[in-house]
């Protein structure tokens, strides 16, 4: 990764994408699907549906609010409404889900979509470094310090 810009503008252009992204994404977001929708779904079906269906509910919203149907992005959607669920699977809150929503896009919207870092190994590892390999760590360190809620999956 490359600065663009001076420290001081790098910190305040995350510290406001941050609330930006708290206020007009994470929060309704992890509200409707993993709150709201997830306890729907849980009173009619398995957990692992429960998970699946809320996060292509969550790709399709993705879709329309952005009116792109392209393949890839929807991927991104569905791998985050699925990582989202479990995260609110194994830990019974969407506290967590929320936790990981805020800086996963804060950080993909500053490397991606903004100028002030540069990421070098274009936007594939971007989403890997940032995503992938983030969440993936976070499912196994969640799942080994929650083992009462692994246990009721």
């Amino acid at each position: 990764m490359t600065l663009t810009v001076s420290v001081g503008e790098l910190v305040r252009t995350a510290l406001l994408l941050f609330v930006a992204v708290l206020v007009t994404e994470a929060i309704p977001e992890e509200a409707v699907f993993r709150g709201y929708v997830t306890t729907a779904l849980s009173a009619v079906q398995s957990r692992w549906w429960v998970i699946t269906n809320q996060a292509l509910l969550f790709t399709v919203f993705a879709g329309m609010l952005h009116q792109d149907w392209n393949l890839l992005d929807l991927s991104l959607f569905l791998r985050m409404g699925i990582g989202f669920g479990y995260l609110r699977l194994i830990t019974g809150s969407i506290w967590m889900s929320l936790g990981f929503h805020v800086p996963f896009q804060t950080g993909a919207q500053l490397v991606l979509t903004h100028e002030a870092v540069v990421f070098a190994g274009g936007s594939g590892v971007a989403m890997l470094s940032l995503g992938v390999i983030p969440f993936t760590l976070a499912g196994i360190l969640i799942t080994t310090r929650c083992p009462r809620k692994r246990e009721e999956t």
